[in-house]
């Protein structure tokens, strides 16, 4: 298996096609399923531009999940692009989700940006991957307490969500 992975040292996010079909298939040499599937996740984590023949390749449908919920992940997609690529997570869609709307958060420096601007940004970008109400709305009272314990103005500035943080 180091010698797999140092094999794939030199991978730059893509694989050829051919070199992906090799990866898959010399992890295919491996009997085990549990690491079979495990050298698939790591040659995708290095090379998530090849998800479709390296995903393909896994064989049990939790670590196919996994699989793509990695690749969006390693690829960094934000947008309509990682909405795609995370529906194809299955079980980890949710989560694979959350580390996109992080990213795209955190590319809109929401620390620079006054509380009630940072609220709004989160509320748009929950918007825009069409995430529950519920969900938004713990995902705003998390960042409102984060930002609280560092900035006392925040719940001058957003009294209706401290006071929500307080009945807790």
């Amino acid at each position: 298996m180091v010698l797999f992975l140092l094999g794939l040292g030199g991978c730059t996010g893509a694989l050829s096609s051919d070199r992906a079909a090799y990866v898959a298939n010399d992890c295919g040499g491996i009997k085990d399923e549990a690491l079979h599937d495990e050298c698939l996740l790591f040659a995708v984590e290095a090379a998530p531009a090849d998800a479709d023949a390296l995903c393909g390749a896994v064989l049990r449908a939790h670590f196919k999940d996994a699989c793509y919920f990695m690749a969006a992940d390693a690829a960094k997609v934000t947008g309509e692009e990682a909405a795609q690529a995370c529906r194809r997570a299955g079980v980890y869609a949710h989560l694979c989700l959350g580390h996109v709307i992080l990213r795209d958060f955190e590319g809109n420096n929401p620390d620079t940006l006054p509380p009630r601007e940072m609220v709004e940004k989160l509320r748009d970008i929950h918007r825009r991957y069409g995430r529950p109400d519920a969900e938004t709305r713990g995902r705003v009272l998390d960042a409102v307490k984060a930002r609280a314990a560092t900035d006392p103005s925040t719940c001058a500035e957003l009294p209706d969500y401290c006071a929500a943080l307080a009945g807790k």
